[in-house]
């Protein structure tokens, strides 16, 4: 009974892992900005108002560490409740000029995750990683049995060489329809047109799930007749009920294998003083020790440039924040007026100070040129021609 009992517990714990679409979304360089937005949107609203389904969500750029894609669902987030906008919400764009793109890697780690037999990808349509071919890739999602579709939405849309290497990816030149939809994000109809190409997906994949739920039964494989006279069909109430009797039949079997056993409990052990104790009163007063206040610390900055904006989440540490052009600072800043190691942020008791590292065009605290300043929250910190706010 209890192996029956485990058995049970596994199945349902495999089936809350599956979804029945995972959603790949690229956001690097290529698709920063209004590709994001239109994303973001075209995903809330044609997902996020159905009253049942499970998707699996991820995000992905380059590889950082041994790790391709960054997941937001943990691992599967149902539809129609609140938590679905959140889901969406938290895929936020790369703007610091990242130009590798690791396009087959995150492809090949979603299909391995088997979170689900379909896979929707947003993406820019540039891959720059190593090792591995778009044939790979389709030989991999076909041993698998994925369902991969791609959605180009990015910067380069338009561009021939990034088009044939979609249309090669998704199998549109063998004639494989539906797969592949091109959108330009300049066009006023893009997000109209991105929605209903994600309500086209889901709907191809509710029509995957009836057919596997009640597959076809060739006319060779029936039974002859034996007589003429026509068999009944079995009401739907009785499958109905049968239902309801397994449902609680497995749950009676789960609560008499997952039941505690119950123990009597012990007695107090008698008291050994014999004597009542002091009352509380008696005893000296302590005053507490002082608590020292904890250390500030930076958690978000806000980096402004020309054309764009980026928000950056900091990990709660008082360790120092080095800013610059160089891949090594804590904040990466790819702009020309920018020093490879342009400024530092650092805790000085309880004082936060910014210090400009020797730079060429020099470290301002709210438009005043500075060496060593101490700054606080709200404080915007240029860094040659960008802007870099303390948000708090």
């Amino acid at each position: 009974m209890k192996k029956v009992g485990q058995f049970l517990l596994l199945a349902t714990f495999l089936w809350a892992q599956q979804a029945d679409l995972t959603i790949l979304v690229e956001t690097s360089h290529l698709t920063c900005g209004k590709p994001i937005e239109l994303a973001q949107q075209a995903l809330i609203k044609a997902l996020c108002d159905r009253p049942s389904g499970k998707v699996a969500v991820a995000v992905f750029s380059r590889i950082q560490g041994a790790q391709t894609l960054t997941w937001l669902t943990t691992p599967v987030q149902p539809l129609g409740d609140d938590e679905c906008l959140k889901v969406f919400s938290r895929i936020q764009p790369r703007c610091d000029s990242i130009y590798q793109v690791n396009l087959f890697h995150a492809i090949e780690e979603a299909i391995n995750k088997g979170y689900s037999s379909h896979i929707l990808i947003l993406l820019s349509g540039k891959e720059t990683g190593r090792g591995i071919s778009e044939e790979k890739i389709r030989q991999l999602a076909s041993k698998n049995n994925v369902e991969l579709y791609f959605a180009a939405i990015g910067w380069l849309a338009n561009d021939e060489t990034i088009q044939s290497f979609l249309k090669r990816l998704s199998g549109a030149l063998e004639g494989e329809k539906d797969k592949l939809r091109i959108i330009d994000p300049k066009d006023p109809q893009a997000g109209e047109k991105l929605r209903s190409y994600i309500t086209q997906v889901w709907r191809k994949v509710e029509e995957s799930s009836q057919k596997a739920a009640i597959p076809e039964i060739p006319a060779s494989a029936q039974p002859a007749p034996t007589d003429t006279r026509k068999e009944e069909a079995i009401p739907l109430w009785v499958w109905i009920a049968g239902g309801a009797a397994v449902i609680v039949i497995v749950v009676l079997i789960l609560v008499l294998v997952l039941r505690p056993s119950s123990k009597p409990t012990p007695p107090p052990p008698p008291s050994a003083a014999p004597y009542p104790a002091a009352p509380a009163s008696a005893a000296p007063s302590v005053p507490p020790a002082p608590v020292a206040p904890p250390a500030p610390v930076i958690r978000r900055l806000i980096v402004s440039y020309p054309h764009t904006q980026q928000e950056i989440n900091l990990s709660a540490s008082t360790a120092p924040i080095t800013l610059g052009r160089a891949p090594d600072n804590t904040v990466v800043i790819a702009d020309n007026t920018v020093s490879s190691r342009h400024a530092r942020l650092f805790l000085q008791g309880n004082q936060w100070y910014v210090q400009d590292l020797g730079s060429t065009n020099g470290t301002f605290v709210n438009e005043q040129r500075v060496t060593q300043h101490p700054v606080r929250i709200g404080d915007k910190i240029r860094l040659g021609a960008i802007i870099v706010q303390i948000a708090g």
